[in-house]
């Protein structure tokens, strides 16, 4: 063959082949390796969601001051009152997206619930006298709702969200089995210095919806009472404080 003769096709061949099928195989396991990474480690704003939701189940179960670190979806809790790590920790995992939650050793005792004046928890806890015909046991399964599920809002908004919409339908069902029980709905704002809106105008839209879709769920609105607090009550993030409490009598 001439020297400067082009190369025969079959020549070429194997090696292109070969080099061919490297590249496939690396175009087809990259979208799998992200979507890998996807499902382990969820963008920062899910991550806000999730830790927004994880401080209000605290929250409403009077488990304020714990903070929640995330690590992709796994938590780890700091400064919970000694002897409610288990519970803590429950409150946690129940909150959807959350995949594995643990205290972090040593960190135990150091949320104070004395130091300063605590506002009232989403659900009334067992310590009262219940209203006629409401039990501890009906107080206790409306709390463990709302901190599975708390009636959160997005900023400057008070259109309940799709999820904060399923939970006031779930808790409509329930709130009508206790038709002695008065309730109290109390709207929270972010303390956003962004914010053009009015704080508290917007904490009571945010309650007077909350009382609007109880009442469309089949709940008496002579039990309602709707009052917003404005920005007076913060949780320990923004996600977390624009938010609905519910006060069961």
């Amino acid at each position: 063959m001439a020297r400067g003769s082009p190369t025969p096709a079959h020549a070429a061949g194997p090696g292109r082949s070969r080099r061919t099928g490297v590249w496939l195989v690396g175009a087809l396991a990259i979208p799998v390796v992200l979507a890998g990474l996807a499902l382990v480690w969820p963008g920062p704003g899910i991550a806000d969601d999730l830790h927004g939701r994880a401080v209000a189940a605290l929250g409403s179960a009077g488990l304020r001051g714990v903070t929640v670190d995330l690590s992709g979806r796994d938590a780890v809790l700091a400064g919970v009152p000694n002897g409610r790590e288990s519970e803590a920790t429950r409150i946690v995992q129940g909150v959807e997206g959350v995949r594995e939650v643990r205290v972090r050793p040593g960190t135990s005792g150091t949320a104070s619930r004395t130091d300063e004046p605590e506002p009232a928890p989403t659900a009334a806890l067992p310590g009262g006298p219940p209203a006629p015909g409401t039990t501890d046991a009906d107080r206790q399964r409306v709390a463990a709702l709302l901190a599975r599920s708390p009636l959160l809002f997005t900023g400057d908004s008070a259109s309940l969200t799709p999820s904060t919409a399923r939970a006031v339908q779930e808790l409509g069902a329930l709130l009508a089995q206790l038709p002695a029980a008065p309730i109290e709905l109390v709207g929270h704002t972010a303390d956003s210095p962004d914010s053009t809106v009015d704080a508290q105008a917007l904490s009571e839209r945010r309650a007077a919806a909350v009382g609007d879709a109880l009442v469309a769920a089949g709940v008496d609105p002579v039990r309602i009472r709707a009052r917003g607090a404005g920005t007076t009550n913060p949780l320990a993030s923004q996600a977390a404080s624009r938010r609905v409490e519910l006060i069961l009598g």
